[in-house]
């Protein structure tokens, strides 16, 4: 059975917590992180494919990146495109 509402409790989580965002319209890392982990779907034994896979916060200013695979989020990859370096 196909539910059309599918994504829109992930999507409505992620709002909720972008309505956060600093006086100059900004997202500051933590919230975007907040946002993602509101809005991960947990592995479903039976569709392997319908779980979060990866999220990143990228920052466009500083040209950096945060990436978290598979709701791993103590473990997250930092990369800079400035340098072209990956750190942990």
């Amino acid at each position: 059975m196909f539910c059309w509402h599918f994504g829109k409790e992930r999507y409505d989580a992620i709002m909720d917590v972008l309505a956060m965002r600093d006086s100059d319209g900004n997202i500051p890392a933590d919230t975007a992180w907040r946002a993602l982990q509101a809005s991960a779907q947990d592995p479903n034994p039976e569709d392997v494919t319908s779980n979060t896979q990866w999220s990143l916060v990228y920052d466009d200013t500083a040209l950096t990146a945060q990436i978290a695979l598979r709701r791993n989020w103590d473990d997250v990859i930092h990369y800079d495109l400035n340098t072209n370096t990956i750190g942990g």
